[in-house]
């Protein structure tokens, strides 16, 4: 059972509450519960958007909190979530998203059984404020993750405390 403020996964399932953003287009389950998640966490009353709003200092991304938060919340066009498999099995690539397609997101296929819900639904998250416009930040480290870029980044601070916002029990 998957809990957002109060809703579980029954409630999020109907669509009570959310716009739909992600089309599991892997035939996944794990996708497909993650995506829930997201759209989930991607309302305007949870827990992950008043904890970006109460955020005072995104340094990587222009703008406060709340103008933030609205950038995530604003719809736009639903995008597919797909399977890719990575030319070398040691990559450590998760997925990414190319900046000249806006309806795409790809998921490593390599990756898939070692993930958890909560990885899937940060990289969800990490890759859809990409599309948002949000960026690691610029220069020659603009690529690596550091302490200070998981703070004050967007796609980052999102990856780095989705469990925060949400709990799955058995």
């Amino acid at each position: 059972m998957v809990t957002l403020i109060g809703k579980t996964q029954h409630d999020i399932k109907r669509g009570e509450f959310m716009a739909q953003r992600f089309y599991n287009n892997t035939g996944n389950s794990k996708v497909g519960e993650a995506i829930i998640i997201a759209e989930g966490l991607l309302t305007p009353n949870s827990k992950m958007i008043e904890a970006i709003k109460n955020k005072k200092d995104f340094k990587y991304d222009s703008g406060n909190g709340s103008h933030i938060a609205s950038e995530l919340l604003e719809a736009r066009p639903i995008v597919r979530i797909n399977f890719y498999r990575s030319k070398w099995p040691w990559s450590a690539a998760i997925g990414y998203v190319n900046s000249n397609d806006s309806k795409n997101m790809y998921l490593n296929s390599r990756k898939i059984e070692a993930l958890t819900i909560s990885d899937i639904v940060g990289w969800v998250l990490h890759e859809w404020s990409h599309l948002q416009g949000f960026h690691h930040g610029t220069g020659r480290t603009a690529n690596y993750k550091t302490e200070d870029k998981c703070l004050y980044s967007v796609p980052y601070y999102l990856s780095e405390n989705v469990s925060k916002w949400f709990t799955i029990s058995k």
